[in-house]
């Protein structure tokens, strides 16, 4: 399956160099267009995380538990036979 993959993508036409070099100048283009509200944006992002994180922990003992309950949570599995 590879070798199909390889082949209709012309792998072996990539100029690997100038791959890499274009994703080089696209790596230095976004580091220079960083500031810092890039890095509040993320502080904010990574704290939202750790309080979604801290409210999982602290309501996972309750049931049922309405904060991370789920209606397909709640269906019973499927009785109907399958189709083969």
């Amino acid at each position: 399956m590879h070798d199909e993959i390889v082949e209709s993508v012309g792998i072996d036409s990539i100029d690997v160099e100038a791959l890499a070099r274009d994703l080089d100048a696209l790596r230095a283009e976004i580091d220079a267009s960083l500031g810092p509200e890039d890095l509040e944006h993320l502080l904010k992002i990574e704290r939202w995380g750790r309080r979604c994180a801290a409210l999982g922990y602290a309501t996972a003992w309750i049931a049922p538990n309405l904060v991370s309950w789920s209606r397909s949570a709640s269906r019973p599995a499927s009785t109907s036979p399958s189709k083969t």
